[in-house]
C-alpha cells in the first residue's frame, strides 16, 4: 500500500506545478507516513496556476512633424518575454479638434497617418500575445505646419469645364493676405461668366478667412456684381478647399512638394431666372515664392 501510495505521489509531485518532493530508497519504499502524505496532496490541490508574463509594448519616440510630412510609428521595439506571436493594435486617440486624420495600417508594426491641422496627436499601441495578454504604450506627434511660410508667393494656372475655361492666378503674401482672379473666361449659354476675383486671408492655422468673392456676370447684355463669401482651409499635406456657405461655388485642390497645383471646381448660379452650373479641373503651379 505504501509503495502504490508512493509511486501516485511522485507522478502527481513532479507535475510542474508542485512544489514538494517525496524522497524513497532504492528498494521503492516510502519513507514518509499516511499524514504527510496527505499533507502533500493538500499542497498540491492548494497550488495556483502559472502567471504568464505580460508582453511590453513600445509606440516609439515622440516625434515633431511639419509641412507636408507623413508621421510614420514605430512598435518594433516591443517584445513578449516568452517570444509568444503578438498582435498590434494601433489607435489615434487624440487629435486637435477638426481633423480628419485617419490611421493606415492600423494592425501592423509600423502605421502611417498624414497630420492635416497643427496641434497634438496622441497615438495609443495595444499589445496582445497568445495568451491574451495585454500591455499599452503611448506615442505623441506635435504637429506645426507653418501654413503661411510654406504656401506663400504667386501662382498661376487654368481651369477648363464642359462649357466653361480659362485661366486663374493668385497669391500669398507673408502677412497671409490672399488674392485671386479668373481672366479670359470662355464659354456659358444663358449668360456669360465675365469675371470673378477675391480677396482673404490664410491665417496661421490654415483655416482662410474673410474672403469676398466678386462674380461678374452678363446677362441679355446687362452685367450683374454677385458677392459671395467663401471659407475654407489648407491642410498639412497640401490640400485645400474653398466653399459658399451655399455651395453655388466649391473649389478644391492640392498644392504638391514640387510647386505644382491641381484640383476640381463646380459653380451652380442662378440671375434673375437664368440659371448656370458647370464643374471641371484646373491646374497650375508657383511662378515665385515671397
Amino acid at each position: 500500500m505504501k509503495k502504490l501510495l508512493f509511486v501516485m505521489l511522485t507522478i502527481i509531485i513532479s507535475s510542474p506545478f508542485a512544489s514538494a518532493k517525496i524522497i524513497g530508497d532504492i528498494n521503492g519504499d516510502s519513507k514518509i507516513g499516511l499524514e504527510e502524505a496527505i499533507y502533500a496532496i493538500q499542497i498540491i490541490s492548494s497550488h495556483t496556476q502559472p502567471v504568464y508574463p505580460t508582453p511590453s509594448a513600445d509606440a516609439g519616440p515622440d516625434q515633431t512633424i511639419t509641412w507636408q510630412q507623413t508621421v510614420t510609428l514605430d512598435g518594433s521595439a516591443s517584445l513578449d518575454p516568452t517570444n509568444k506571436a503578438l498582435t498590434y493594435l494601433w489607435n489615434l486617440s487624440k487629435q486637435p479638434a477638426g481633423s480628419t486624420a485617419t490611421l493606415n495600417n492600423l494592425e501592423s508594426i509600423t502605421p502611417t497617418f498624414v497630420p492635416d491641422l497643427n496641434g497634438e496627436y496622441i497615438t495609443t499601441l495595444t499589445l496582445i500575445n497568445a495568451d491574451n495578454k495585454s500591455n499599452a504604450d503611448t506615442v505623441k506627434a506635435n504637429v506645426d505646419c507653418s501654413f503661411i511660410e510654406n504656401v506663400k508667393g504667386d501662382y498661376t494656372g487654368s481651369f477648363t469645364g464642359a462649357e466653361f475655361h480659362g485661366n486663374w492666378t493668385a497669391s500669398i503674401a507673408d502677412n497671409g493676405e490672399l488674392t485671386f482672379s479668373v481672366t479670359d473666361i470662355s464659354g456659358g449659354v444663358e449668360y456669360f461668366v465675365q469675371s470673378l476675383d477675391g480677396t482673404g486671408t490664410l491665417n496661421n492655422d490654415g483655416t482662410i478667412s474673410n474672403t469676398e468673392t466678386n462674380l461678374m456676370i452678363s446677362v441679355s447684355g446687362i452685367k450683374y456684381d454677385i458677392n459671395i463669401p467663401l471659407t475654407g482651409r489648407v491642410n498639412c499635406d497640401g490640400s485645400f478647399n474653398a466653399t459658399s456657405g451655399d455651395s453655388r461655388i466649391n473649389i478644391s485642390g492640392i498644392i504638391n512638394p514640387d510647386g505644382s497645383v491641381t484640383g476640381n471646381w463646380a459653380f451652380d448660379i442662378t440671375v434673375i431666372g437664368f440659371n448656370e452650373n458647370d464643374s471641371g479641373t484646373f491646374t497650375g503651379s508657383i511662378i515665385s515664392a515671397d
